[in-house]
């Protein structure tokens, strides 16, 4: 992105280029880079972008120097589990106020455990940086959904809307949970009166954030690959 391009900075290999189809997982072999996808000669990430974005940019742009992806593995399962903990906090207050801190302190490590982040941060590294930076982004956008449902203010369903579109610009298989999260801002709040129209201009925000996110993910793809639905699968390199 600094240097005003979507592709990565790392030239394939002439004798991958060379082979009669580069696409063959036997013949490319010596040659690819693993989990890249390459279209027109040129090497692309088959992820979103959101990672960067979020992370990797700011951090090159602050320091100048790059974030090792192990470390950026780990600083996005901190920022999910920051959120985890204070969604769960939150639920502890209003629903269980007789939980002790050692119970919640065991609720939050069943429900790190049941995200299976422990085993994925065992070998962060390429594979894992959309796994983990969409979980965290999923997990702050379930903890603004529960904020807004409590007191209806808008910097929440702002706050949801935008992590609802970084989710599906880590891992667009996320789409699916982000459409079920942005419906649930749609849910009455408990106890409130019928929904006034500022009351559905607000539950509406997080779904045209979320929408407008998408929208700006397809344009992505097609300034890298020319469709606006692919995103890097189809004749990739590195294929396993």
């Amino acid at each position: 992105f600094l240097h005003g391009h979507t592709y990565l900075s790392v030239d394939p290999d002439p004798r991958l280029l060379a082979l009669p189809n580069p696409y063959n997982p036997d013949q490319n072999k010596p040659y690819r880079l693993w989990d890249a996808s390459l279209y027109d000669g040129k090497y692309y990430l088959y992820y979103g972008p959101a990672p960067a974005i979020i992370l990797m940019l700011p951090w090159r742009v602050l320091t100048g120097h790059e974030l090792p992806q192990n470390l950026a593995v780990a600083a996005f399962a901190a920022l999910g589990l920051a959120a985890l903990v204070l969604l769960l906090a939150g639920i502890r207050e209003r629903h269980f106020p007789g939980l002790s801190a050692l119970g919640l302190a065991g609720v939050v490590t069943v429900a790190f455990h049941a995200a299976w982040l422990p085993v994925i941060l065992r070998r962060p590294a390429f594979w894992e940086v959309p796994i983990v930076s969409a979980v965290a982004c999923l997990w702050w956008a379930i903890f603004f959904l529960w904020k807004f449902q409590d007191t209806g203010r808008i910097r929440w369903a702002i706050g949801g809307g935008i992590a609802l579109a970084l989710v599906m610009g880590c891992r667009v298989t996320f789409v699916f949970a982000a459409g079920a999260i942005a419906l649930l801002y749609l849910v009455p709040r408990a106890g409130a009166a019928a929904r006034c129209a500022r009351g559905w201009a607000l539950a509406l925000a997080p779904t045209a954030l979320a929408f407008v996110g998408g929208l700006a993910l397809l344009g992505y793809n097609y300034a890298r690959f020319g469709r606006w639905l692919e995103f890097g699968q189809i004749g990739r390199a590195s294929c396993r």
